[in-house]
């Protein structure tokens, strides 16, 4: 068993976190095979920090080409739900199975 020290300035949270969301592809009006992959109804339950709750953002990346996206932060809450989704747009229909997404 391997053992590491946690960073000095870290606290362990309280217990583990969830995040539940819903993956979708929008097809495009003049080309079904490209459209923009989505991620909405994004919401995460018990986020804390230690004791306390905390400022929290969405950041996904989209792999193998690294596309970034970030939601806005939604400042101090346990339970934080966004109303705004991930997009990624330009995304091929014959790709995605060679796509994953952080």
């Amino acid at each position: 068993m391997h053992k590491r020290d946690l960073n000095p300035g870290l606290e362990p949270t309280m217990g583990p976190g969830e995040i539940e969301f819903q993956l979708s592809f929008v097809g495009n009006s003049k080309n079904k095979e490209i459209g923009t992959l989505q991620v909405n109804q994004i919401s995460a339950k018990n986020v804390y920090y230690g004791k306390h709750s905390v400022d929290a953002y969405i950041k996904g990346v989209l792999l193998p080409e690294k596309i970034k996206r970030k939601v806005s932060i939604l400042r101090k809450g346990p339970n934080p739900k966004w109303e705004i989704p991930l997009r990624y747009e330009g995304t091929a229909v014959s790709h995605l199975h060679e796509q994953s997404l952080e």
